[in-house]
């Protein structure tokens, strides 16, 4: 999924001499500078209409305009899972993966993975690390060293 960026900011003449890519900064800050440099180039961010180089200099008045579209990051959420717990202990949890049960995120799976089960299952637990390793949950730092 892509969500529509379309914005615009007039120059200040308090930023005379300053370069496009520093002033895309300034006007839009809730984007990377490096980010910002990116749509310069591929003419995403114009002044004035025109495309101009990130190191250009301007000097107050110009209008700058951004007009993109930026891929969606989706958000995985814990979900509730019925997976057959085999063992289970303050350091491991050895789980019967059942076939056709996908272990991480990946296109086309949206759903259904056992570290979300993990990560539901040990929502009230300390843990520091959460690793699937061959049907092994694996809730803490000592416990992921011995594997």
């Amino acid at each position: 999924m892509h969500e529509t960026i379309s914005l615009q900011a007039q120059v200040d003449p308090e930023w005379a001499g300053m370069r496009v890519d520093q002033i895309a900064a300034v006007a839009f800050p809730d984007y990377s500078r490096s980010r910002l440099k990116k749509w310069i180039e591929e003419g995403d961010i114009l002044v004035n209409g025109e495309q101009l180089r990130p190191r250009e200099k301007l000097y107050g008045g110009e209008k700058i305009t951004l007009e993109c579209k930026i891929e969606i990051q989706e958000r995985w959420q814990p979900e509730p899972i019925d997976i057959d717990i085999v063992y289970e202990d303050d350091d491991i949890m050895i789980i019967n993966k059942a076939a056709g049960l996908v272990v991480h995120p990946a296109a086309g799976h949206h759903m259904g993975f056992t570290t979300f089960f993990g990560k539901f299952h040990l929502a009230l637990t300390f843990f520091i690390a959460l690793t699937l390793v061959e049907g092994v949950l694996v809730k803490t730092v000592w416990a992921a060293n011995a594997f």
